[in-house]
């Protein structure tokens, strides 16, 4: 098929398969994103392949746990539940608030606290900066790919994006080159703040042996960027898609099962949540699911670019025997998430939400497979996909057992070319739980 961004191959799941197994010297995800994104007028090439770091952070997510509760807590107090004399706010207590706006600043305030630390999360105008800068980056390449190529780094810097950069990057270069020169150790931050071992994980690169202080704070700097755009970006896309079928359900069928499974689970472990303690949420997990099978945020998925000069050719299984595709160099190929989530080959009734389809699976949510693509597949799966996940669990507790909100029918899904986004804009009614709602709550 012939898409905006030029010839793209949408391959049935069979052949999908094959590619799921090839390395980036045959199919390269990083020419393939930069083609629909366009972020390398903003952020620099070298800071593309984050897999090693978020390897690394992957291991540290029992440190990282109790920060993100203690800010997702804080984040959605501020966020979430305005003050009294809020103009949002009617005389009986709900607010009459767009989710979206709200998820996008809890994450950036989220992300904030355990990669650079409280004294950036606790800042507001670094957080809307954050934030601005993760939902803007995507719409600034919007608007560059009307333009031809050659005049993008003459565009760039004048875009509200290079601001936002700009702004990061200046707020953080004291305490990154603190941590560069030596002046200050990892073990002075708190526990679970990555900005120590990210320093590290420049510092351990090729291409910055022997090299200046400055070029080592560079890496750094792109690296927080790109970070910020991968975590705070899709995950707010995400979970505001999981929060609009929590309250486009009624509570009898999915948010009651779900608050018991938290309080049963929560008494187990002796009121502590941690990695093994998340892990018993199968009701939290099989609704994330269900919700991004039906929402992805894509309606094809896993995009990479043939890398070989010769081409690449892929075996075809049907009824009719084998066929060999060929895809020439510089061709895209595409999974069909879209098409294969709504497979009744592989799902009942698939065009229904059923938020516990599969909790009595052993499948978790951060299992990609051939018929469960929002997070990719294969060797091309996305590695942040577990720290994602923790984020959205821990939030969507939150949600749960702190607020009430006005049952609406689920709000439709935005399309954009071949993407598929929450509703950025219509407003929903909550309102924070009293203290004594929310200790009966957890009786």
């Amino acid at each position: 098929m012939n898409g905006s961004l030029g010839p793209q191959w949408a391959l049935p799941t069979s052949v999908f398969a094959q590619a799921g197994k090839m390395g980036t010297a045959d199919l390269d995800p990083y020419e393939a994103n930069e083609d629909f994104l366009l972020i390398r007028p903003f952020l620099s090439t070298e800071s593309e392949d984050l897999i090693p770091f978020i390897t690394k952070l992957t291991r540290c997510i029992p440190e990282i746990i109790p920060l993100l509760l203690s800010e997702t807590t804080t984040a959605f107090r501020q966020n979430f539940a305005p003050g009294h004399h809020s103009t949002e706010k009617d005389h009986e207590g709900w607010t009459h608030t767009c989710l979206y706006a709200h998820v996008n600043v809890s994450l950036a305030r989220i992300v904030s606290r355990f990669l650079c630390g409280e004294k950036y999360s606790a800042d507001e105008a670094w957080v809307d900066n954050v934030a601005t800068f993760a939902r803007g980056i995507f719409f600034s390449g919007m608007l560059l790919r009307r333009l031809p190529r050659w005049c993008h780094q003459f565009v760039a810097p004048w875009m509200g994006t290079s601001r936002q950069v700009a702004v990061i990057e200046r707020g953080v270069t004291g305490d990154v080159l603190a941590l560069v020169r030596g002046d200050v150790k990892g073990e002075s931050y708190e526990t679970g703040v990555l900005l120590p071992m990210l320093v590290e994980d420049v510092r351990g690169k090729k291409k910055f042996v022997g090299k200046a202080d400055g070029e080592l704070v560079w890496g750094v700097h792109n690296r927080i960027c790109r970070f910020f755009f991968a975590t705070v970006d899709t995950t707010t896309l995400t979970f505001t898609h999981v929060l609009y079928d929590v309250i486009g359900h009624r509570k009898k069928l999915y948010v009651e099962p779900m608050r018991k499974e938290i309080r049963d689970v929560w008494k187990k472990f002796g009121g502590v949540w941690n990695r093994e303690s998340l892990g018993e949420l199968k009701s939290l997990d099989a609704f994330m699911r269900e919700s991004q099978r039906l929402h992805p945020l894509g309606y094809t998925l896993g995009s990479r670019k043939v890398a070989r000069r010769e081409g690449l050719d892929f075996v075809s299984k049907s009824e009719d025997g084998e066929k060999i595709i060929h895809i020439p160099f510089g061709e895209r190929i595409e999974g069909l998430a879209w098409a294969i989530h709504q497979d009744d080959v592989h799902y009942d009734d698939p065009e229904v939400f059923n938020g516990f389809r599969t909790r009595d699976e052993s499948i978790a949510c951060s299992n990609p497979s051939e018929t469960f693509m929002s997070f990719g597949y294969g060797r091309h799966a996305c590695p942040g996909r577990y720290v994602a996940l923790t984020m959205e669990k821990i939030m969507l507790i939150e949600f749960l057992m702190n607020y009430d909100w006005k049952e609406i029918d689920r709000l439709k899904d935005w399309s954009f070319g071949w993407n598929n986004i929450p509703d950025m804009a219509s407003k929903v009614h909550i309102r924070r739980l009293s203290e004594e709602e929310v200790k009966k709550l957890w009786e």
